[in-house]
C-alpha cells in the first residue's frame, strides 16, 4: 500500500473579524487525489477558510503549505495561486464569453496554454 502524499496542509489556522471569531484553530492535511467537502451554516467560516488557504484573507495564526511550500510566508503569492483552484460563492463569469471560453481563459492567459489544448 503506497502513502499518501499531502498536497495541502493547514494548521491550526485562526482568523477573527474584529470581536467575531471565525476560525478557532481549524488543521487538516489534503492528500494527493483526496475530496473534502466544507459544509456548514451561513457565517461559519467556510469561504473565509478557501480565502486564506489563497492568501486572498491574510490569517491572524497558523501555516498553510501547498505541497513542501509554506504559503503563508511565501514572496510571490501570485505564482501559488496559479496552482490553486478556486471558485467563488458568488461566482461571476465574464458575459461576452461562452461557458468554455470562461473556463479556457485561466488556463490562456494565466498558463500560457495553447487554446486548442486549453
Amino acid at each position: 500500500m503506497s502513502e499518501n502524499r499531502v498536497v495541502l496542509r493547514v494548521e491550526n489556522l485562526k482568523k477573527s473579524f474584529g470581536d467575531k471569531e471565525v476560525l478557532k484553530g481549524v488543521s487538516f492535511d489534503m492528500n494527493e487525489g483526496e475530496t473534502k467537502v466544507i459544509i456548514g451554516p451561513s457565517g461559519t467560516g467556510k469561504s473565509t477558510l478557501l480565502s486564506c488557504i489563497n492568501m486572498l484573507v491574510t490569517p491572524d495564526e497558523g501555516k498553510i503549505w501547498l505541497e513542501k511550500e509554506e504559503v503563508t510566508s511565501a514572496k510571490n503569492i501570485n505564482r501559488i495561486r496559479q496552482e490553486i483552484g478556486f471558485v467563488f460563492q458568488d461566482f461571476g463569469l465574464f458575459n461576452h464569453l461562452t461557458a468554455l471560453r470562461n473556463v479556457m481563459v485561466g488556463l490562456t492567459k494565466v498558463k500560457k496554454v495553447e487554446k486548442e489544448k486549453a
